[in-house]
């Protein structure tokens, strides 16, 4: 929890591990693509990967912002591509499924990417929010100490780390009255 003096009295809060990790990756990728420095993690070997032409087609045209974030593709044949850098953050994530669900060949049932509305996002901003998405804290990791620690210090030095890219919030305040009301402290 994060824990502040507002005014004499000691606030605390509950955070979102998954939604304020990806916040604050999410802001972290946008300023690095801002300022040129997103570069992704070469493999060792290329990675094959057999899509549609549909799939190929679709990930061929966001290419420019797929490489902006660090991942670099080369069309191989009409259906298939190699997949020669990814961001850093996915360097040990299989990004085979990854494509196919960003070109829109995956499983419409998949809910373990969350689905960004097209709207109102650019290409870019789209596959920076499924980065971080993809790379931030899963449900029922439990953190270290240290790793708790350090997202409360990097939530305190992200701008715009109240919500995640989705618009859900990442951290709550309550007040220690409200928690002493709920545990009939004080009674």
């Amino acid at each position: 929890g994060i824990c502040s003096r507002a005014g004499g009295h000691e606030e605390r809060g509950v955070v979102e591990g998954h939604a304020a990790q990806e916040g604050v990756w999410y802001e972290g990728l946008k300023q690095r693509v801002g300022w040129g420095r997103a570069g992704g993690q070469r493999l060792l070997v290329p990675e094959a990967v057999a899509l549609g032409e549909v799939a190929v087609e679709t990930l061929v045209a966001q290419r420019e912002a797929l490489a902006s974030v660090g991942f670099e593709l080369d069309q191989t044949g009409p259906d298939s591509l190699w997949v020669r850098a990814v961001p850093a953050l996915l360097q040990r994530t299989p990004v085979a499924g990854l494509l196919k669900r960003w070109a829109g060949s995956g499983d419409a049932n998949d809910d373990e990417l969350h689905r960004i509305d097209d709207g109102a996002q650019s290409a870019q901003q789209r596959v920076l929010a499924e980065v971080a998405c993809k790379a931030a804290i899963k449900a029922n990791r439990r953190l270290t100490l240290p790793e708790m620690n350090a997202l409360l210090r990097d939530i305190e030095g992200t701008e715009l780390s109240g919500q995640c890219n989705h618009g859900r919030r990442t951290w709550v305040q309550i007040p220690r009255g409200t928690l002493d009301h709920w545990f009939l402290r004080g009674r």
